[in-house]
């Protein structure tokens, strides 16, 4: 069995059990894996650009994610580099606040809602998306009355190309 399916297989198993921050890791060092296949196939090949993943050392731009940059920006963790275990919680926590559609607008209410009510108490992605239903008292019905359509995100979390 290939080493990439294995991370794969393995990464499945431990997320079964619950606990997703190794499997993250397994899944990230099976792309990784993947990449630089393509690049070694690329250069055997004589060609001049690898595959749209990597370009000469550079990865491809991201399309925006405005709930990541919202939360992000709410917690005061703009420009941050995350540990892999960071990354991981804020990635759950976004998720999170996609499964209940919410909106950049509303993170930044309840965000707002988090420091009044704890104002002693980091706000961090995890702890507002904990504590979501418990900041929602101070928001404007304007704010909560907003919601996305509900083919907003694809099944991959990704934002529908047709509102990007």
């Amino acid at each position: 069995m290939d080493i990439v399916e294995q991370l794969k297989r393995q990464a499945q198993e431990i997320a079964s059990e619950g606990f997703n921050g190794w499997g993250n890791t397994m899944l990230i060092a099976a792309e990784e894996i993947e990449q630089l296949r393509g690049v070694v196939a690329m250069k055997n090949a004589g060609k001049n650009k690898p595959p749209n993943a990597v370009l000469n050392g550079t990865r491809r731009k991201k399309p925006e994610d405005h709930l990541w940059d919202a939360l992000l920006a709410v917690c005061g963790l703009n420009g941050s580099i995350p540990t892999l275990s960071e990354r991981g919680a804020w990635n759950k926590s976004v998720q999170a606040l996609r499964a209940v559609k919410a909106t950049p607008q509303e993170i930044q209410a309840r965000g707002t809602a988090y420091r009044k009510r704890w104002p002693n108490v980091s706000l961090t992605p995890t702890a507002l998306a904990r504590r979501w239903n418990e900041c929602i008292a101070t928001i404007t019905p304007s704010v909560s009355k907003e919601r996305l359509p509900d083919d907003y995100y694809k099944p991959d979390g990704t934002v529908n190309t047709k509102y990007a």
